[in-house]
């Protein structure tokens, strides 16, 4: 234990046994065996080898037999075709079967796992553990362990903490309210700086928080004591409140894997009944966490067996899967599973049609869900669960009349269904029908100042109400509400930017204001103002409506238009409680003014934009408005062709698919903007740039003013290889919006390719300065000003990068490969080691240029050990292969030369000759003591012109070499420098 502890610091102390102090590589550098290994198992595509090691150590510190490895290296128990059940004796032909050529990181794996395990060991241990490292042994327990290994997501011990906190009654939280803000505190900055800027930005709520919190404590007051108990138990809940939604967010899951045993008897499904999930543990978790199975629902069948995905499911057609099985099972194995069944055969009414489409409707596979689902109620119309799924498929397909008319019409087929009868309650709770709205007409229609737009005929306006039809005492007793009920409006993304929201929906008292100020007041409004897309205020149906919340840190939205056909604002907030603020309309260039209560109608089309508060807080409604008696297609056309689009990774065919539904949309609507913008989105991503091209140019005919129309303009014409054209599309789109990050990066690049190296560097400064905590825009400032020669500029950008990201290594590798550039090896060793301990992947970039500055100081034989160990890691680099040998070899002739010479001097002007070398390169041997030293008197025997390689010869020993004042006598000639441009391009004094 004492060994672990010193060995690893960092490492939770259940797990400092025997095996890990066999294994940790806490307090190793890199070359040591165990710090590769780790370096090896980081890379390898599973915890495979992970968990092989561990196994082995084990075994070792434990004494156990080698037969007790040998048994978890039996790999004859492979997935049955036909049955449920896991048999022994199959034939196994997927991968790591014996004829199988071996894995070459099991052979590496295993030589550094060898040398490690008994470099630790005492001497008189080896030789029993030697069975135990046998080669042979290790390929084939790998083999085996990387066919049993399941991944597996187990929630985070705080974020879990955060919801159980929330869950208490009031009022007797707060201890563990306490305990878990302190452990926060402490965590905080490390989780903020680790999980990067947009997490950070989004809990700004809970950071302000924490700090008034940390505040109270550290004046001696105990949190939320005082007089003012009943706000001090609000802010107390809304702490709580905030904790929870961002725990998600600031304590992700943790991935970790599982190993089935051969004794599993758990068969494969393409829909599996159950999971896996780690057995809960009453205090301190175990040496050896557990994993059990739980059901996925409730089992048809007391018999029936359970199962599991041994391979991704989620999105894979039934060829995918099979595919995939086979590599692991063998060739001979095939799923039977009901959804294979189901696929294979095109569809059966006689499948299980409930459960698989609840299956596909959480991988996203929802039109095949739906089908499903209308084949089950086709069969049984009295089927209440198949009748709920359906409304949600059919919603989640943005068909929102479909999936109403499906809830009301299973209600009524299946009246005592709760889950039906509850989403009819909801339903009625908004009372859209209107029909109390045509009483309060004259209510509603108050004064208003028209904005017309330009070229959109009489329904294309902006119309500001002239009075509040809202009084001051209504709107705040709303915000009150909404703070209350919507858990203090959490932060959600919008655009490029982060505002407070909450659903009206999702809060009862907001809700009930807001169905009586449809009926009094916006409904008959919007039926006077815009008659003629309005019929009758029975046709309006609100939908989407929320409260925002705008602030200094969540300041704006960006220039966008409603997916509605009408929608509105209602200020609730009065113009003196904040700077800045109001909304944005493109057409106009203007910020139209609206006191507490004023209310603003609008067609969705129109675009527009949340101005950005400076200071203090703005609270609207927004809601959006569609109309029961008219389809709007374009818009319908739009919306399936975003979902393709914003899919986490579209295929191919996804992207053409949206491309002819945005091509309909246009033949419907030539003049929809968005249309145009969301194809040449598509047609970007299919690589077809020339006809994005066109449909941008057409958008910007219709919105010249559209920035965003403007920067994709340039990525499509820089696509084209026309980077002059697309530098002035992205000055056109700074001239509209100077503060677009994006833009002024995109710009740099263009201006890089035309070598423009100075305005490249002004450009990505821009950049930088908007965002000043971010890495990237001062890495590209630094490698852009050291094109232009300024390498003072270039180590500032660099150490700000730095700064903003310690977690990230390129900063640190940019500083290294300058201070080599600059003759400054040492220096540049130890930021190569930074950037290495910041990220581990870049530990073979590391590697090469710490072999670089070792040969500027001259350190061959180290310097070849580094550029072998950046070999292993890239063994398929031919720069580095080639620098190995030829290090190698110099290596091999400063040895011989280095035996003759002798260091004539000690130091030189009092610093030794080793330390002179080290800090400035080799090139410092040819500095004389008069350039080097001044007027200090040069030792006995020496000269003001004596160089340091007189002084040092044999420190100096491979700049002689190089310079052809020492000849190696077994080659018979001086040898040249070939580490060659490994070495020279980026060491170069």
């Amino acid at each position: 234990d004492a060994a672990a502890a010193t060995l690893c610091a960092v490492c939770r102390r259940e797990a400092h046994r025997p095996a890990h102090a066999l294994l940790c590589p806490g307090g190793c550098s890199s070359g040591d065996p165990l710090y590769e290994l780790d370096s090896l198992a980081e890379r390898h595509p599973s915890d495979a080898l992970f968990i092989a090691a561990a196994l082995v150590a084990t075994a070792v510190a434990e004494g156990r037999p080698a037969s007790w490895l040998e048994a978890w290296a039996d790999d004859s128990f492979v997935c049955s075709s036909g049955g449920s059940r896991w048999a022994d004796g199959g034939e196994g032909e997927g991968e790591g079967s014996e004829d199988e050529e071996p894995d070459c990181a099991a052979e590496e794996g295993w030589a550094l796992l060898h040398t490690g395990v008994l470099s630790r060991l005492p001497a008189e241990y080896r030789a029993l553990a030697a069975p135990l490292l046998d080669p042979g042994l290790f390929a084939r327990l790998l083999a085996a362990v990387e066919r049993r290994v399941l991944p597996l997501q187990v929630a985070n011990p705080l974020s879990a903490r955060c919801e159980r906190l929330a869950q208490l009654p009031p009022r007797t939280e707060e201890a563990e309210l306490t305990a878990l803000l302190g452990a926060v505190r402490r965590l905080w900055g490390h989780r903020a700086a680790a999980a990067g800027g947009e997490v950070h930005e989004a809990t700004a709520q809970l950071d302000a928080l924490l700090a008034l919190e940390a505040a109270d404590s550290e004046d001696g007051m105990p949190p939320h004591a005082g007089a003012d108990a009943p706000a001090a138990a609000v802010t107390a809940r809304r702490l709580v409140c905030l904790l929870s939604q961002c725990a998600p967010r600031l304590f992700p899951a943790v991935r970790v894997s599982a190993l089935a045993r051969q004794t599993l008897r758990v068969s494969h499904s393409c829909l599996p009944r159950s999971q896996l999930q780690l057995e809960p543990h009453a205090d301190a978790p175990p040496a050896m966490p557990r994993a059990r199975l739980v059901p996925l629902r409730p089992l048809a069948a007391a018999e029936e067996p359970p199962s599991l995905a041994w391979v991704p499911t989620a999105n894979a057609s039934l060829e995918e899967r099979a595919a995939a099985l086979r590599a692991r099972f063998g060739a001979s194995f095939a799923c039977a599973c009901e959804r294979c069944s189901y696929e294979a055969r095109g569809g059966s009414v006689g499948a299980p049609l409930v459960a698989l489409a609840r299956d596909a409707m959480e991988d996203g596979r929802l039109a095949a869900a739906t089908a499903m689902l209308r084949a089950r109620v086709a069969a049984c119309r009295t089927d209440g669960d198949a009748w709920m799924l359906l409304g949600t498929a059919l919603l989640g397909s943005e068909r929102w009349t479909a999936a109403h008319e499906a809830w009301r019409a299973g209600a009524e087929l299946a009246p005592h269904h709760a889950l039906l009868g509850r989403q009819c309650r909801k339903d009625r709770s908004y009372r859209a029908d209107g029909v109390a709205a045509a009483a309060g007409g004259a209510e509603g229609a108050a004064p208003c100042e028209v904005h017309a737009l330009a070229g959109g005929g009489p329904a294309c306006k902006v119309v500001v109400s002239r009075s509040p039809l809202f009084s001051a005492a209504e709107c705040d007793e709303v915000v009150a509400l909404a703070e209350a009920e919507g858990g203090g409006l959490p932060s959600t993304k919008s655009g490029k930017y982060r505002i407070g929201k909450a659903w009206v929906r999702e809060m009862p008292g907001v809700l009930s204001w807001f169905n009586g100020a449809l009926e009094t007041k916006l409904y008959p409004a919007l039926a006077q103002l815009f008659p003629a897309h309005v019929s009758s205020t029975a046709q309006l149906r609100a939908h989407s409506v929320a409260i925002l919340k705008y602030n200094e840190s969540h300041p704006a939205t960006d220039v966008h238009i409603d997916d509605a056909l009408l929608a509105f604002t209602v200020a609730l907030s009065p113009s003196s409680s904040f700077e800045g603020g109001g909304t944005y309309f493109e057409s106009l260039r203007a910020v139209l003014p609206m006191e507490q209560g004023m209310v603003t109608f609008r067609p969705g089309a129109v675009r527009h934009a949340g101005h950005a508060v400076s200071s203090g807080l703005r609270y609207v409604l927004g809601g959006f408005i569609a109309l029961a008696d008219r389809v709007e297609h374009v818009r319908r056309l739009n919306e399936r062709g975003n979902r393709l689009l914003l899919a986490p990774s579209p295929t191919a065919p996804e992207l053409e698919q949206a491309d002819r539904l945005f091509a309909q949309g246009l033949r419907l609507n030539p003049h929809c903007s968005l249309c145009h913008a969301n194809r040449a989105d598509a047609l970007l991503r299919l690589d077809r740039p020339a006809e994005a091209e066109e449909e941008l140019k057409a958008q910007t005919a219709l919105l010249p003013l559209d920035s965003d129309a403007h920067f994709s303009l340039g990525v499509a014409l820089r696509a084209q290889g026309r980077t002059a054209e697309a530098v002035q599309a992205y000055q056109a789109a700074l001239r509209l919006v100077p503060r677009d990050f994006d833009a002024w990066v995109n710009l740099a690049a263009a201006l890089a390719d035309l070598e423009r190296f100075g305005e490249e560097a002004d450009a990505y400064e821009h950049a930088a300065e908007l965002r000043p905590s971010e890495a990237l825009p001062w890495l590209n400032l630094g490698e852009a000003r050291l094109s232009t020669g300024d390498e003072a500029a270039a180590e500032l950008a660099f150490r700000r990068a730095s700064a903003a990201a310690p977690t990230d290594a390129r900063p640190f590798l940019s500083l290294g490969r300058l201070s080599a550039r600059q003759s400054r090896p040492a220096e540049a060793i130890d930021l190569f080691y930074q950037g290495a301990l910041a990220n581990s992947e870049y530990f073979d970039e590391a590697k090469q240029g710490i072999a670089t500055a070792r040969t500027q100081q001259g350190r061959l034989s180290e310097a070849l050990a580094d550029f072998e160990s950046a070999q292993r890691m890239a063994p398929n680099s031919e720069k580095v292969r080639a620098a190995v040998e030829d290090v190698r070899r110099q290596a091999a002739a400063l040895a011989r030369v280095e035996a003759g010479l002798e260091d004539r001097a000690a130091e030189v002007c009092g610093t030794p000759c080793r330390d002179v070398v080290d800090t400035s390169g080799y090139a410092v041997c040819a500095v004389s003591w008069a350039d080097g030293c001044g007027d200090a008197p040069p030792p006995d025997g020496f000269s003001a012109a004596s160089r340091v390689a007189d002084l040092c010869e044999r420190t100096c020993a491979f700049y002689l070499l190089r310079s052809g004042a020492v000849v190696d006598e077994a080659s018979g000639e001086a040898t040249e420098t070939a580490a060659g441009e490994a070495n020279e391009a980026a060491a170069a004094p």
